[in-house]
């Protein structure tokens, strides 16, 4: 028996006795307003054939100063290190990263003079993961629930980093460089729509060129189709890059064992000179873009390829879901470095957040051997 299949009956055993510990989730000392929150979650992770479990521990603890004003942290001081062995990474996806930044967000969030102003580490997070998703040194100012002739409701976002190399943007090969990047996102929520756009700009003092950003998502929600398309665009003095997201779902009858099928089929198309924002990827495409613990996988951060992944999401939506899933990616440039998956995730609901997932899938990547991989998640949130 696979290590990753004697997980799976381990993993059982573990949440139950699990379940009965209790972080503290709120307490409220002056019996007023003010609270502090303790949350997070610990994960292991089993891979067939692997030398053992990988461990998570993330705590994000939270505290309610004010009714508008508030502290939040997170940090792991576990970061998919090898189960009961500390500091020993896991090859593969996230072990370069171990121990750089336990502390991965601590920031301030309040309002002033009618505006939400958040500081300190905090996550940039635009267009659905596509254009950005980094935890860097920065400032956000918003604008909620904004009404513009027959608008009722926008939200504009003014963001920044920190100047140099404290800015702590990754991605790009802009770690440890003098950058600072600038800019707004907007959200226009509708009925039907919700359109966002970000314009973005980057000043590095390193390489001393300057790069600009631009993105435009719209997206189309009814009771059974939600349809979105998204453009982004980076360019500067020597390249022009364009990339593009097409996501689609479909929903279909309910039955007494399924609740609403769901059909999805997402593409991504982008240039040789495509990046992203801020250390944005396709991994939101399907899950073989986005493995678990370093398990094999489509390439989620390439320029110049176009690639798709469909599946269909089975079963009840909080007890137990089945998702077979296609997808492939294939190599715009002369390297002809396409690649082809096939993989089943399972996921089983054990308690109100806390879940067991299973993975199997098989890669094909061109000049290269088969990899097949089955991988055992086990996700306990406090």
């Amino acid at each position: 028996m696979s290590k990753a299949f004697l997980f799976i009956f381990l993993a059982l055993g573990l949440a139950v006795e699990a379940h009965a510990l209790q972080f503290l989730p709120e307490w409220r000392p002056f019996g007023d307003v003010r609270r502090f929150a303790l949350h997070g979650d610990y994960q292991i992770i089993g891979k067939r054939a692997d030398s053992g479990f990988s461990q998570t521990l993330t705590i994000e603890p939270d505290a309610l100063l004010t009714d508008t004003f508030r502290l939040h942290a997170r940090w792991r001081p576990l970061n998919n290190e090898l189960f009961l062995v500390r500091g020993k990474a896991v090859q593969g996806v996230g072990a370069n990263a171990l121990n750089n930044q336990t502390l991965e967000r601590l920031f301030f969030e309040g309002r002033w003079l009618g505006l939400d102003i958040a500081g300190g580490r905090l996550p940039f997070e635009f267009h659905n993961l596509y254009m950005a998703q980094d935890d860097v040194q920065g400032i956000l100012i918003a604008r909620n629930n904004y009404s513009i002739l027959s608008l009722p409701n926008i939200r504009i976002l003014f963001f920044g980093t920190a100047l140099g190399a404290n800015s702590q943007l990754t991605g790009n090969g802009r770690e440890n460089r003098d950058v600072g990047l600038y800019g707004v996102d907007t959200v226009v929520d509708t009925t039907h729509y919700t359109i966002e756009t970000t314009l973005g700009y980057l000043h590095d003092n390193t390489v001393h060129q300057d790069e600009q950003y631009g993105g435009l998502s719209v997206v189309r929600v009814s009771p059974t189709h939600v349809t979105s398309l998204r453009i982004f665009g980076n360019w500067d003095k020597e390249k022009e890059g364009v990339g593009v997201v097409i996501e689609q779902s479909f929903v279909f009858f309910s039955a007494m064992y399924m609740d609403r099928p769901t059909l999805y089929l997402n593409s991504f198309w982008g240039n040789a000179d495509f990046q992203s924002m801020a250390n944005g990827s396709f991994k939101n495409i399907g899950f073989l873009f986005n493995s678990v613990g370093g398990a094999p996988q489509l390439d989620n951060m390439r320029s110049d390829a176009l690639g798709f992944a469909t599946g269909i999401l089975l079963g009840k939506s909080r007890d137990f879901t089945i998702t077979p899933e296609i997808a492939a990616l294939f190599d715009q440039s002369s390297n002809g470095d396409n690649q082809v998956g096939a993989g089943v995730r399972t996921q089983i609901r054990m308690f109100d957040t806390s879940f067991l997932r299973v993975d199997v899938a098989t890669i094909h990547q061109a000049n290269k051997p088969n990899q097949v991989s089955t991988t055992a998640q086990i996700v306990y949130k406090f």
